[in-house]
């Protein structure tokens, strides 16, 4: 794929915008994995931006990060207790598919999750994979809460 010269010129990204248009979404989320052992997240599992006054999206990422945090504390003891799971990072991190879909009217959010928790001994993608799939599963279960009821 093209990497593209301007915002929203690769082919991948003109792509998902024509779809958003296509189609009628209710929400849109931007989702990332990413080895964030190598930059200023390098001790973070996940983070969330969405749009300052979308406060229903970061409670429903905060009720998934509160029970995730939970589950993977129990089940991977060898992880590190300075770990941060999880935290919520300033609107200037959006994709530019969620600027896109923020300028057409539709609430979006970007997730980051890392793919490598390099402080577990084994298996480690395994256990990034893991997270990121129960972490993207259980935010879609908490924002469709949030925005159905």
């Amino acid at each position: 794929m093209d990497k593209g010269s301007s915002p929203a010129s690769e082919e991948e990204t003109q792509l998902i915008q024509n779809w958003m248009i296509d189609n009628e979404l209710d929400y849109f989320t931007d989702f990332h994995t990413a080895n964030m052992g190598t930059h200023e997240d390098a001790y973070t599992a996940s983070w969330f931006a969405t749009d300052n006054a979308d406060k229903e999206s970061a409670r429903a990422y905060y009720r998934t990060l509160n029970l995730m945090t939970n589950v993977y504390a129990n089940k991977y003891a060898e992880l590190p207790n300075d770990l941060i799971y999880g935290h919520v990072k300033k609107q200037g991190y959006l994709s530019q598919s969620h600027r896109f879909a923020s300028a057409n009217g539709l609430k979006g959010s970007l997730l980051e999750i890392s793919e490598y928790i390099k402080w577990f001994e084994g298996d480690i993608y395994k256990v990034g994979i893991n997270w990121a799939a129960e972490m993207i599963g259980n935010l879609i279960i908490e924002l469709t809460r949030e925005h159905l009821y």
